[in-house]
């Protein structure tokens, strides 16, 4: 099988080609529109290729011979928030264009990375696809859109479209380079590891659920395999099990930082807040109804080890 994965240089798609090339028999190709990347090698020799977003001739070049595509490239929250709606609107087009193109070129299934944001700024109560996405933030309604492409091109027959909802994913990266260091989990063990002492600018009170990249890796390979008949309803929301407080996640890596160094860290957050913060549960009952089995407490601790000890070896600076 042939694999093509589109942000290439980024912090998921560096750590699935990583588990992909290291772990099956699947080949890999990522795509980049970093011109002075292309055409390079990346983790275990992957290759890189350019991906111009406004030519689909080009994407159905890269898309030849290709059977599965999983589509990581686009705007982040941050500039989504800044975006024009012009500069919106091109990044869905560009979504349109590569979805084309995989269709033209005979891609057998195209996976969209969405994210669990679109349900809302606030969740709370239990979470599953059906919840009504009500997100108003340019960066759901930009992952919404496309979505929507994907799913209607999956209803009309014409590629099997998958769209996964990512919760909040943590771990080391392929790369130190790619652009993490501002997600909790991966910024409070810079912060560790450089300073001894975690600062949070809140009290921490408010939930999360958080998947480890390898239970993630797992996922996309057990989504990959699934039989066509398991695609009816093909949005799969991809999380954890575990729904920590902020302040609990803060304190869990201390002590795993403790059990690693022998150093008890500093954990510095604001006093308890009067704002009372909603408990939710991002279900994951359709990933598991068919056939994936999620990961466990000692995943969750093997990963924040890890992610420490790539930060005291990399020296990540945050």
């Amino acid at each position: 099988m042939k694999l093509l994965i589109t942000g290439g240089t980024g912090y998921l798609a560096g750590r699935l080609a990583q588990y992909f090339s290291e772990n099956t028999g699947v080949e890999v190709l990522l795509g980049t529109r970093n011109s002075d990347v292309a055409n390079s090698c990346g983790i275990n020799k992957t290759q890189f290729v350019l991906t111009c977003w406004n030519s689909r001739e080009q994407l159905e070049a890269v898309c030849q011979g290709f059977d599965v595509v999983i589509h990581l490239a686009g705007m982040n929250a941050g500039d989504c928030a800044k975006a024009s709606k012009i500069e919106l609107e091109e990044d869905v087009h560009g979504t349109n264009l590569l979805l084309q193109a995989a269709k033209s070129q005979g891609v057998k299934r195209f996976i969209y990375f969405s994210t669990a944001h679109v349900y809302g700024p606030v969740m709370s109560g239990t979470i599953t696809e059906s919840s009504p996405t009500e997100n108003q933030h340019p960066y759901a309604k930009n992952h919404l859109a496309k979505e929507q492409l994907v799913l209607q091109a999956h209803a009309r027959g014409e590629i099997e479209g998958i769209v996964v909802r990512l919760s909040n994913a943590f771990g080391a990266p392929a790369d130190a380079k790619a652009n993490c260091w501002m997600l909790l989990a991966n910024d409070l063990c810079t912060q560790v590891v450089n300073t001894g002492t975690m600062i949070l600018n809140s009290s921490g009170e408010q939930c999360r659920n958080f998947i480890t990249i390898s239970d993630c890796c797992l996922a996309i390979e057990h989504v990959i395999k699934l039989p066509k008949k398991e695609l009816e309803n093909s949005v799969f929301n991809l999380g954890g099990t575990w729904n920590p407080s902020v302040l609990e996640m803060t304190n869990h890596i201390a002590n795993r930082f403790f059990l690693l160094t022998g150093t008890t860290p500093n954990v510095i957050h604001k006093e308890s807040s009067a704002e009372h913060f909603l408990e939710y549960n991002l279900s994951i009952q359709r990933l598991i109804k068919s056939g994936h089995g999620p990961g466990s407490s000692n995943n969750i601790n093997k990963e924040i080890d890890e992610l420490i000890l790539f930060c005291m070896e990399h020296k990540v600076l945050n």
